[in-house]
């Protein structure tokens, strides 16, 4: 009993410690994650890159949503103005907003320029931390802890995250993980207060980026894809059915999304699989409550049923869709599907580089080792394979595709390869970790083994002495206990084999050089993150830079032209000014 009791008190100081070591790397990864991405401020400045973020930032400055909502500048698209409420996603500019009022609350007093400079980098360390919530949900601490530092560090993620990057995606990928965390979660748990969260985690992602409907359509994909393997649970229905209504209704609040949440294409395919997922739900009612008879009927019944509502429903989406030139898609979500559609009929869109095919060398540019080490994942994912990593197969191969579509989309990708390469290099480690570990023994232990063995043959023939002079005793157990002992060598082998067959352990020599390498190749991914955040990813558009053999040269043009314009033209003074108008 007080082994057992000490057993236990170790366990829980040992998790006790786990959790206290895996905080503070979070911490730290939160740190990195914040810090690599500030090389463009010490480089050159505390300035808001590019021109789109400029944009962004003066819609900032209005600080309250009702005129965010109500804003009208005629001073864009001259002479006919833009609608900013129902033409801009409102999640970038609301959160900066809300943590320059955060912040001024407690006597910090930044202004909203700087507030907006730093928005990406602190969501970045969050977008971090909810890699390795999401990750661990997966398949434990220790791939979410690496999962959360390969996305730290991620070139991908590091060219829309950068200090002075103020753009949707600086908050849309953790809108993204921690949505797909949430989802997950409900999956592990069945909670409806997760379910809850999530939607609500969806609302967000919804207010901050078009690429919502990425979300919108995997979710329904995945669950479509547990029924038809049979993996039907009440689980999987908590986590699906509230998204879909909350999600839907809460979607619909945005005034750019609106009407769009029930009548385009991109989201009829959670409506279809909604439906589907109540006729399994029923059918699994039916089948508790009935005898197996009446089962097959009532299965007939609403099958039957089923299939006329669906081949309505259909009907009417058909409908719809054929009403609508475009088919009920959009433009980039067409492009998508179709990767020829935009160079035929929206060349405007074609023409942007972000929207090209990218080259192979894009993917190791921006996400390096990592296209390596995915498919270690996806096999990882699969022993065992639960609705989880299910999930996160699922989501690695549509990324890729997309991400094979539109470069820009190599965002959406990116944490996806940082889950699956976090989950291949902590299932690596641990079997040679736990390889060396076996065989350590084997290899300094040996006179310790040796000496371990002659103490037991020598306790032998003093218990056959004391059993030879004790005559009362019975002669059952004193046979049992040499039973015992004659099992016990021979078991050992046995059992040390079967460990060694069920753990995997590979050769030693294999082990440290498995473990040498991959060391080396953290490095080398390290080594090439830090580089593509310090030179190729950090220099504003607005500002440019040369090399020559006189040192580095700065050309500041941009801002000195428009100094020069707002020092010398007067307020209401029209300056043309090209821009797409596909917004």
């Amino acid at each position: 009993m007080a082994a057992s009791d000490a057993h236990i008190n170790s366990t829980s100081i040992r998790n006790a410690f786990g959790n206290v070591l895996a905080f503070f790397i979070l911490i730290l990864i939160g740190v990195l994650a914040f810090s690599i991405r500030l090389f463009s401020v010490i480089k050159y400045e505390s300035v808001i890159h590019e021109f789109d973020p400029y944009f962004n930032y003066r819609v900032t400055q209005l600080l309250n949503v009702s005129r965010f909502i109500l804003y009208y500048p005629s001073i864009s698209r001259y002479p006919l103005g833009r609608v900013i409420g129902g033409t801009v996603y409102p999640g970038l500019t609301l959160t900066a907003g809300t943590l320059w009022w955060i912040l001024n609350s407690i006597n910090i007093p930044l202004s909203v320029e700087t507030v907006c400079v730093f928005t990406a980098p602190i969501f970045s360390a969050f977008a971090s931390w909810a890699t390795y919530l999401l990750t661990k949900e997966v398949k434990g601490t220790g791939a979410g802890l690496t999962a959360a530092v390969l996305l730290a560090m991620v070139p991908s993620y590091i060219s829309r995250s950068v200090a002075g990057s103020y753009d949707n995606e600086a908050v849309a990928i953790f809108a993204l993980i921690i949505t797909f965390y949430l989802y997950v979660k409900t999956l592990n748990t069945g909670s409806l207060f997760y379910a809850t969260l999530n939607s609500i985690a969806y609302f967000y992602m919804v207010c901050s980026w078009g690429g919502y409907t990425f979300i919108i359509n995997l979710i329904p994909m995945h669950a479509l894809l547990c029924i038809v393997t049979g993996r039907y649970s009440s689980r999987l229905y908590i986590a699906y059915a509230p998204f879909v209504v909350l999600g839907t209704l809460l979607a619909s609040l945005v005034p750019v999304v609106g009407f769009n949440a029930v009548m385009t294409s991109e989201h009829f395919a959670s409506f279809l699989v909604f439906i589907v997922i109540h006729v399994v739900a029923l059918v699994y009612y039916i089948k508790g409550i009935l005898s197996p008879k009446m089962f097959k009927v009532a299965v007939a019944l609403v099958v039957s049923v089923g299939l006329a509502v669906c081949c309505a429903m259909i009907a009417v989406l058909i409908a719809l869709v054929a009403s609508s030139p475009t088919k009920g898609w959009s433009g980039r979500s067409l492009s998508l599907l179709d990767p020829t559609y935009a160079s035929k009929y929206i060349p405007i869109i074609a023409s942007v580089s972000e929207h090209q095919p990218p080259t192979w060398p894009s993917y190791f540019m921006d996400i390096n080792v990592l296209a390596f080490l995915v498919p270690a994942g996806i096999i990882a994912c699969f022993l065992p394979l639960s609705d989880a990593s299910s999930f996160v197969i699922l989501y690695i191969v549509t990324s890729v595709y997309f991400s094979g579509v539109m470069v820009r989309l190599m965002l959406v990708l990116a944490p996806a390869a940082c889950i699956l390469s976090g989950i291949a290099l902590s299932q690596a480690f641990d079997v040679f970790t736990r390889s060396i570990k076996f065989q350590l023994p084997s290899v300094f232990g040996h006179s310790h083994v040796d000496a371990g063995d002659a103490s037991s043959e020598s306790v032998v023939p003093n218990d056959v002495v004391k059993t030879d002079k004790s005559v009362d005793t019975s002669k059952e157990p004193t046979s049992r206990k040499s039973k015992k002992r004659e099992k016990e060598p021979v078991e050992k082998p046995i059992s040390k084999s079967k460990i060694k067959k069920r753990l995997l352990v590979l050769p030693l020599e294999t082990s440290i050089i498995a473990i040498i390498l991959l060391v080396f190749l953290g490095a080398f991914y390290v080594v090439h993150s830090v580089w593509a955040a310090a030179e190729a990813y950090s220099a504003p558009s607005i500002v440019l830079t040369s090399h020559s053999h006189d040192g580095l040269h700065v050309f500041d043009d941009f801002r000195e032209a428009y100094a020069w314009l707002s020092h010398n033209t007067d307020v209401d003074d029209k300056v043309s000014f090209i821009t797409f108008p596909y917004f």
